[in-house]
């Protein structure tokens, strides 16, 4: 094998598929990534038998070939090169890589033993990358942590006519959007369940540009220009989240999202490390939002609210409501109220194909 490239552009590429390679791993293999070369296609693939990605660059062939390569060794020799032109050789398993005076010979593995990627059919649909990066924001972080919770752990996603709906919980709290699809309607009602690690190299890689996904069986992939992500899906099925989300409401308050957003981060500074709650304490016109921790201090702010019509005192956790205010979008946000032992909803005032539902705390 013998090719050129320049030096940015391998850079970029070699970071691009880092994301999935392991240095810690019982398979030796897989602390590498698969450079191969071919008539008109140069490709770098990277897994960790979970996740892979596949990127192809532009570069000049000299001669064909397959070989392995140590992804964090060969990331930090590049990303040290000097600006300019790197040419790539190997002979037998030593890799010579060569810019300007600089000339690094590395030991390499035969590609036979590195896993292949797949090739994955089933339903498509063409999707903005812009619009699922969008989706993903907004429901990975009700994601539950718990591996004894495994269905819990990923995104729920399902398509259905001309949407796609996404969904995460973790059984405290629960986030679910609604978008339309722009291209052609899906014939056949899919879902799947895509597990964390696929959302965040997701977030992590792509672009705003249209891509195309495709749901297997097993498996999902996502194709943008030179870019392919496949993943693994979570086998199991998510519980029926429409029975959580309360559909009428005794409050109906609206509140200015960065007024909010404010009042709760000061009060949680003296909740963090105890993990207390934060207290809603609702009035006609206003909204307390306030804190107390006996061997820390306690807070007391006040904002203005509209439609308050009574009383009513109710408690989240703090930083489960940071998360939410983050990802809305909205000058104003809604909050649904019943009791202070029931589910409340937090959404954009003017959007409600975005909702997350919050279990309140014991005060």
């Amino acid at each position: 094998m013998r090719i050129k490239f320049t030096q940015s552009e391998l850079l970029k590429t070699i970071q691009t598929i880092q994301g999935v390679i392991s240095t810690r791993t019982t398979l030796p293999i897989l602390s590498y990534f698969l450079l191969t070369v071919k008539p008109g296609n140069i490709s770098f693939f990277s897994t960790d038998l979970e996740v892979g990605i596949k990127c192809n660059i532009l570069g000049e062939i000299l001669e064909e070939g397959v070989i392995a390569l140590p992804g964090k060794r060969v990331l930090e020799l590049i990303r040290e090169f000097p600006k300019g032109e790197i040419e790539i050789s190997t002979e037998k398993n030593i890799t010579t890589i060569k810019c300007s005076k600089t000339r690094v010979r590395i030991n390499t593995l035969p590609p036979d033993d590195y896993p292949t990627f797949p090739e994955i059919v089933g339903q498509k649909i063409s999707i903005k990358g812009s619009l699922l990066k969008s989706m993903i924001q907004k429901t990975l972080l009700a994601v539950s942590r718990e591996e004894s919770r495994y269905t819990l752990t990923g995104v729920y996603l399902l398509l259905k006519g001309d949407s796609i709906e996404m969904v995460g919980t973790d059984g405290r709290r629960l986030a679910l959007v609604e978008e339309t699809i722009g291209g052609e309607p899906v014939k056949q009602k899919r879902d799947c369940i895509l597990p964390m690690k696929i959302c965040n190299e997701l977030l992590r890689v792509i672009t705003d540009d249209e891509l195309t996904l495709t749901l297997g069986e097993k498996q999902a992939n996502f194709i943008q220009k030179d870019l392919s992500l496949t993943s693994r899906l979570i086998e199991g099925e998510f519980p029926d989240y429409n029975k959580v989300i309360p559909k009428t409401f005794q409050q109906k308050l609206m509140i200015n999202r960065q007024e909010l957003i404010g009042a709760v981060t000061r009060a949680y500074v003296l909740t963090k490390e105890k993990g207390s709650s934060v207290k809603f304490d609702v009035q006609k016109d206003s909204i307390i939002v306030s804190s107390k921790v006996a061997e820390v201090g306690e807070s007391s702010e006040q904002i203005p609210i509209k439609h308050g019509e009574k009383e009513i005192q109710i408690a989240f956790d703090p930083e489960y409501t940071i998360d939410v205010l983050k990802v809305i979008d909205s000058e104003e946000v809604f909050l649904g109220l019943n009791s202070t032992k029931e589910a409340a909803l937090f959404r954009p005032m003017d959007n409600e194909k975005f909702v997350y539902v919050l279990m309140p705390m014991e005060m």
